[in-house]
């Protein structure tokens, strides 16, 4: 009983402190800021937030405008729901909005101090832009590795096709993801790294679905800094667990790679592994000289589950809708038979457009849209072709 009333004193306390905290602030700087729903003292707009968030903020923001300004806690928070503003902001003030707030879930072990995703911008974010851009988002890159890509289709469209034989039905999401994060392995480490048949790589996803299911849960620690210490809710103490068990599965990668290269065995060639790994840095406004294995282990690890959590979940998401909707189905199903006689498909360009020169950036923050889009020229197989499809 003592115990309780202890803890029951200490937490009035805090929550005084911190409402004495927030007033004075909220009284110094309320004339700066933009229109919003009046908030509760301590919690603010908390509660405006409802279940759904996206549907209360577009309700809230047809009330108080295009931007708006909502106190979640100690977190001050700008919200904008109009594209005009969000484009004006993101050209004009880009540098100001640039960084983003940590999760104290990713601040477990120091993930966010190797990481680029959550790096602010500075020197070591800007040095690990620039080794992306120049070494693996090239046309050149991306053209080396369409080989890579195909087997991994092909392999991808085998191990359906052995599971629908043996069990009768097939996770379609599991195999698109480990087709995605072959493809994206093969760019980095030249071959493929998981393997449904061998259950290689299952926990890197178990432990990817997990971390995420914690991150994305709200966080009373992340609203209310005073309690960080505490961490009520056990998210650090979750997540340490699982965030060893991903960095390990690319961090073994990595080393593997370093012991081969101690060895004198390299590859013919270099793959982006090999590029982090020789990356000299200038050494210019505190950059680096050279990057250190965690860094590459983490940088490695985003990648990875970059280009394998949308790329999938957008493909799951189309496929489902096609299930749903039968009319559709039956003529993408027509479209595919239609699509067994094409050999290739190949780019048409814009006179005097060549491929170095195409803005393949996304179009307005949407997955599968770009800003240049590219007309596409069917090639039709051979006869010969034909009939040997036909017989398998």
């Amino acid at each position: 009983m003592e115990w309780n009333w202890t803890v029951a004193i200490w937490a009035g306390a805090c929550l005084v402190i911190g409402s004495l905290i927030l007033g004075k602030k909220k009284k110094g700087s309320q004339g700066r800021r933009p229109p919003g729903p009046p908030g509760w003292p301590i919690i603010g707009n908390i509660f405006d937030l409802g279940v759904d968030a996206h549907q209360s903020l577009a309700t809230l923001s047809r009330k108080y405008g295009p931007v708006m300004w909502l106190q979640l806690g100690a977190t001050n928070t700008l919200v904008v729901s109009s594209a005009e503003v969000a484009m004006e902001m993101f050209k004009k003030h880009d540098l100001a909005i640039s960084d983003r707030a940590i999760n104290e879930g990713f601040k477990t072990d120091g993930y966010d101090q190797a990481s680029m995703v959550l790096a602010p911008y500075g020197t070591f974010w800007r040095m690990m832009r620039r080794i992306y851009t120049t070494e693996l988002f090239t046309n050149n890159r991306i053209k080396a590795t369409e080989e890579f890509r195909t087997k991994s289709m092909d392999k991808m469209l085998e191990w359906m096709w052995k599971d629908a034989q043996e069990k009768g039905s097939v996770e379609v999401a599991r195999f698109i993801e480990i087709m995605n994060f072959n493809a994206i392995g093969n760019a980095i480490f030249s071959k493929d790294i998981v393997d449904p048949i061998f259950n290689r790589g299952t926990e890197f996803f178990t432990s990817t679905t997990q971390a995420l299911e914690l991150i994305i849960q709200p966080n009373v620690a992340d609203f209310f800094p005073w309690l960080r210490w505490l961490d009520p809710q056990r998210v650090k103490k979750k997540m340490k667990p699982i965030m060893r068990r991903i960095i390990s599965f690319s961090s073994s990668l990595v080393k593997e790679r370093i012991l081969d290269r101690e060895n004198g065995k390299r590859n013919e060639k270099k793959d982006f592994l090999d590029v982090m790994l020789d990356f000299q840095g200038n050494q210019l406004d505190g950059e680096s000289a050279k990057l250190s294995e965690r860094n590459i282990s983490v940088g490695i690890q985003e990648l990875l589950q970059a280009a394998t959590d949308t790329s999938t979940s957008t493909i799951e998401w189309a496929m489902t809708e096609l299930l749903r909707n039968p009319k559709i189905m039956r003529k993408v199903e027509a479209v595919t038979a239609s699509s067994s006689l094409i050999h290739t498909f190949e780019w048409s360009l814009e006179d005097g457009t060549t491929p170095d020169k195409i803005n393949v950036n996304e179009k307005l923050g949407l997955t599968l849209r770009k800003a240049d889009p590219l007309k596409v020229v069917l090639k039709l197989r051979s006869a010969a072709e034909n009939v040997a499809k036909m017989d398998q």
